[in-house]
C-alpha cells in the first residue's frame, strides 16, 4: 500500500510538468515583438526567464541528479542578470548570457531524453516534444546574442541595426532580433532581414538549420510512429 501511495504521488507531483514550461515559453516568445525596441524589454525579459528557468527545474526534477545540476546552473544565471554588472560588463554580461544558454541547453536536452525513451504519446509527451525544439531555439538565440557583443557585427541587420549610445549590454547584443533569427534559421525559412556574416556566426546558422531538420525528420517521426502503434495495439488487444 504505501509503493502504491508513493507511485501515486510522483504521478500526480510530476503530472503537466512540460506544459507549464511550454506556456511560458510560448508567452516568452509571442510577447517579444511587443517589447522590441524598448527598454521595457530588459526588465521583462528578466522577469520571463527567471520564470521559465523555475519551469525549466521543474520539468527535469523527476530526478535528483538532473535537478542539482540544474539548480547549480540557474542559481549563478539568475542571480547574475539581476545584479547592476550585467548592464555594465562586457565579461559579465557574456558569462550570465553563456550560462543561460546552457542551461536551456541541459533542460532541453533531458527532455528530449525523457520524450524520446517515452514508450506512450500523451499530451504532457507531445508538449515535452514541443518544448525541446523551443529551447534548441532559444539556446541558440543566446549564443547568437553573445557573438554579437563580442564581435559587434558579427550579423548584419536589414531593419534598425542602429544602436543608440549608451544602450546597456542587452541592447548591444541584439538579443531580441537573434531569437527571432534563430528561429527563422532553426526553421529553415530564411527571410533575409537578418545575414550571419562573421564566420563562427554562418556556422552557428548552419549547425541550427542542421538540428532544426533532423529534429523534425527523426523526433517527430518517432512520436508519430509510436503512436500508431499504440493505436493498432488497442485496436487490437489480442494480437
Amino acid at each position: 500500500m504505501a509503493s502504491l501511495v508513493k507511485r501515486t504521488r510522483v504521478r500526480f507531483n510530476y503530472q503537466g510538468r512540460f506544459q507549464i514550461l511550454l506556456v511560458l515559453l510560448f508567452a516568452l516568445l509571442l510577447s517579444i515583438p511587443v517589447f522590441q525596441g524598448h527598454r521595457l524589454a530588459l526588465l521583462f525579459v528578466r522577469f520571463a526567464l527567471t520564470a521559465v528557468l523555475f519551469a525549466g527545474i521543474y520539468a527535469v526534477s523527476h530526478r535528483r541528479a538532473h535537478l542539482i545540476v540544474a539548480i547549480a546552473i540557474a542559481i549563478p544565471t539568475t542571480l547574475g542578470r539581476w545584479l547592476p554588472e550585467y548592464n555594465s560588463n562586457i565579461d559579465w554580461f557574456a558569462t550570465v548570457t553563456l550560462l543561460t544558454a546552457l542551461f536551456l541547453a541541459y533542460t532541453g536536452f533531458v527532455i528530449i531524453s525523457l520524450v524520446a525513451r517515452s514508450k506512450v504519446v500523451t499530451f504532457d509527451t507531445i508538449s515535452g516534444a514541443i518544448c525541446g525544439y523551443l529551447l534548441v531555439g532559444m539556446t541558440f538565440g543566446f549564443l547568437y546574442s553573445v557573438v554579437e557583443v563580442l564581435q559587434a557585427g558579427a550579423f548584419n541587420f536589414q531593419v534598425d541595426p542602429s544602436v543608440r549610445p549608451g544602450a546597456d549590454f542587452l541592447m548591444r547584443s541584439q538579443l531580441l532580433s537573434l531569437i527571432y533569427f534563430s528561429f527563422v534559421t532553426l526553421t529553415s525559412t530564411g527571410f533575409g532581414d537578418i545575414l550571419p556574416v562573421a564566420p563562427i556566426a554562418r556556422t552557428m546558422a548552419v549547425l541550427e538549420a542542421m538540428v532544426g531538420q533532423f529534429y523534425v525528420a527523426i523526433f517527430i517521426a518517432r512520436l508519430v510512429s509510436l503512436e500508431l502503434l499504440y493505436s493498432k495495439s488497442r485496436s487490437n488487444p489480442n494480437d
